[in-house]
């Protein structure tokens, strides 16, 4: 009985480190070059950016800071800070995390377990 309730708190804590991000569009460019301004105002240091050149490369980019022409930052393998021209980028994403995701996920993953716990174990006496 011990080892049950040992697997039961291990797996209770395991649920609990679940979380969920959600990749959102933050600005698109379409046919008009992307505003400088809109930039700033969207985009701040430390955000994880999903960002799409005119050219079609696409990048994931740590920023470290917003430039009044560029936004810096980094990416995997690249050593430094990148700096893309903002008249260079189509379109920006931003990944978040996503409180309800997470909580949903976790809630199913412990009533999921409990169902098969109820299946395994045999009642006491």
């Amino acid at each position: 009985m011990r080892t049950l309730f040992a697997r039961l708190i291990v797996a209770l804590c395991l649920t609990s480190l679940v979380a969920c991000t959600t990749v959102r569009p933050v600005l698109e460019s379409g046919a008009a070059p992307m505003s400088a301004q809109q930039v700033r105002i969207s985009v701040g240091p430390g955000d994880k950016l999903t960002i799409t050149r005119i050219d079609g490369t696409v990048l994931q980019l740590t920023v470290s800071a917003v430039l009044p022409d560029a936004i810096e930052g980094s990416y995997a393998g690249a050593s430094g800070v990148t700096r893309i021209q903002i008249d260079q980028i189509r379109r920006i994403e931003r990944r978040q995390f996503d409180g309800s995701k997470s909580a949903l996920l976790g809630l199913g993953i412990f009533l999921g377990l409990g169902l098969v716990l109820a299946a395994v174990v045999p009642p006491m006496p």
